[in-house]
């Protein structure tokens, strides 16, 4: 969800040198984009699909732990500071993320709060909707609702990560000091094998726990569900895990891409396996599947595309996929609000899209098309103001971690 290249900060006497751009992580974002949106869309719109396809297409909720990973690695990248790259205050570091997130982030919100409203006030009476519509707005407003399950997904659904990926930026000052500190930059694969195995011992030890009759594959009590997928700390390793894969390629970046081609051969088996496990999704446990499962594999993939010069980090880098990569947020965060406003065009029209077997293409290329138009019209020019007004030189949010890292 975050920009792939560097920051620079309005303001600044002179802005921190840029490091190389990975255009194959932009692409990526697009397709993880593209497997969320399809899969809001399978059941209604793909018919009967191969079993082992359908599987895969029932999956899409894994895109979002691939987010999570995929934004501590760049925000590592982009922010960590080195012998090519000066520390941003803290000040700063928020004001570019609330500048990357935030504007299209409250355009989902007021997209979607119409049929929100209709929805609520036709379950209660009028003052009992007037008082969630307005507890469920202000939580989404102020980026809090996946802290509370029953308001998560309520608004504008996919927004619910967004309320964890805050709760990510607000720690990093804090993850940052651990992640590049000599002791986890030494053995940063056993530290994130120890993260990931905690990460997984928590879900195992809420199994253990839970009331008789659930089970390992599924677990049906709503709010213990909602609380280990929804809930930001229960989500946490997998953003510290995409950090500690960013430090490390930080650190390797020069003697790993002298073996760019075994990295390539290595990403090209992640990925292939990653698609397998996909297609054989019901047999796998399914709240880990929804979290921290999938995590290292991730990693993996994010690293070999990084260092890689194979065929999958090549197609990723064209300037198509480079451009939706970079519009996939807005796709992200509107494609629901969009298919309400599509749906309702489709019926005030009469076209009867919605039922027929032209509504998946058309709806992919409203999403698309409207997407890369946020990006270019409020995206971008929202993200330059907000830092160009708000932005300031202040004091080093990773000065202690960049005295680690010149100490070692």
């Amino acid at each position: 969800m975050d920009s792939i290249a560097a920051p620079t900060v309005p303001g600044w006497a002179s802005p921190p040198p840029r490091r190389r751009p990975i255009p194959a992580l932009t692409g990526l974002r697009f397709l993880a984009a593209l497997h969320v949106i399809i899969y809001h869309e399978a059941p209604d719109h793909i018919r009967n699909p191969p079993r082992l396809i359908g599987n895969f297409l029932n999956t899409g909720h894994i895109a979002v732990g691939l987010f999570f990973v995929l934004s501590g690695f760049i925000l590592v990248y982009n922010y960590a500071p080195g012998v090519d790259k000066r520390a941003s205050s803290t000040h700063d570091f928020l004001v570019a993320r609330f500048a990357r997130i935030y504007p299209v982030y409250l355009l989902g919100v007021f997209l979607a709060l119409p049929r929100f409203w209709q929805v609520i006030g036709a379950q209660l009476p009028l003052k009992e909707s007037l008082a969630r519509v307005g507890s469920v707005t202000g939580a989404s407003l102020l980026l809090i609702q996946s802290w509370f399950p029953s308001m998560a997904y309520e608004l504008n659904g996919p927004g619910w990560s967004l309320s964890a990926e805050a709760f990510f930026y607000v720690t990093f000052p804090l993850t940052l000091l651990i992640v590049m500190s000599t002791f986890v930059r030494k053995h940063w694969i056993g530290f994130t094998a120890v993260l990931w195995a905690s990460s997984l011992a928590i879900v195992a030890a809420v199994y253990a726990w839970a009331p008789s009759g659930h089970t390992w594959l599924h677990i049906d009590q709503p709010t213990t569900w909602l609380v280990l997928v929804y809930a930001p700390l229960f989500r946490l390793p997998e953003f510290i895990i995409g950090m500690v894969m960013g430090a490390a390629f930080l650190q390797n970046d020069v003697r790993w891409s002298s073996h760019a081609t075994t990295f390539s051969q290595i990403g090209a088996i992640a990925i292939a396996s990653l698609i397998g496990l996909l297609t054989l999704s019901p047999y796998l446990p399914d709240i880990p599947l929804h979290t921290s499962l999938l995590t290292p594999l991730f990693g993996i993939i994010i690293v070999c595309l990084a260092v890689g010069n194979g065929y999958a980090t090549k197609v990723l880098s064209r300037p198509i996929m480079v451009l939706l990569g970079e519009a996939s947020y807005s796709m992200y965060i509107l494609h629901r609000p969009l298919h309400t406003w599509l749906r309702g065009i489709d019926i005030a029209t009469g076209m009867e899209l919605h039922s027929s077997r032209a509504w998946l293409p058309v709806y992919l290329l409203f999403v698309c098309s409207v997407s890369v138009l946020v990006l270019r019209y409020i995206e971008e020019p929202a993200r330059v103001y907000v830092r160009r007004r708000f932005s300031r030189s202040a004091a080093s949010i990773v000065a202690p971690a960049k005295a680690l890292v010149d100490a070692s």
